[in-house]
């Protein structure tokens, strides 16, 4: 029982490194998109790609990982979780795993906090793209019908950026 804990706060631990990893980018992804800075989110992108395939492996890892403790210890499988199992390990071994369990939720909550402050800069800054794209074009801003026509508009009329060059 003690390798399946042991290789438990390993996976736990791999996990929490690459969820601080992925805070560290959302911070930097704040960043870059207050200054427009396209190739720092493009590789911020490809980044965080291998993270969230990296967290699914390590996922599928803990999963097993905790199943298999959990019939070690004579726990159902629907009731196999950090939880049950740290209740049925001894002060010494239950120690690392609350710990983990407890930064893993810290920094869960960061990125919950970071992805929500990201998604409202994101969307100002498409709000300002769409009110320069009127202005240049100079047409009010419009809202789409459910063929994909502009609604209040002629259908043939073109804009500015409906020629290609």
């Amino acid at each position: 029982m003690q390798e399946e804990t042991a290789e438990l706060v390993r996976i736990l631990r791999r996990q929490h490194e690459l969820l601080q990893a992925a805070v560290d980018n959302s911070k930097t992804k704040q960043k870059a998109v207050i200054r427009g800075d396209i190739r720092v989110l493009e590789n911020l992108t490809r980044c965080e790609t291998a993270q969230v395939e990296e967290l699914g492996r390590l996922e599928a890892e803990r999963m097993g990982c905790v199943r298999g403790l959990a019939q070690v210890m004579g726990i159902a499988k629907e009731d196999a979780n950090l939880e049950t199992i740290c209740d049925r390990l001894g002060v010494k071994e239950r120690a690392p795993l609350e710990t983990l369990r407890d930064q893993l939720k810290a920094v869960i909550a960061a990125q919950m906090q970071l992805n929500r402050i990201n998604e409202k800069l994101i969307g100002l800054q498409l709000s300002q793209i769409g009110v320069m794209i009127c202005s240049l074009t100079q047409s009010p801003a419009s809202t789409y019908t459910e063929r994909g026509a502009v609604e209040g508009e002629p259908v043939k009329k073109k804009g500015v950026y409906d020629y290609s060059a």
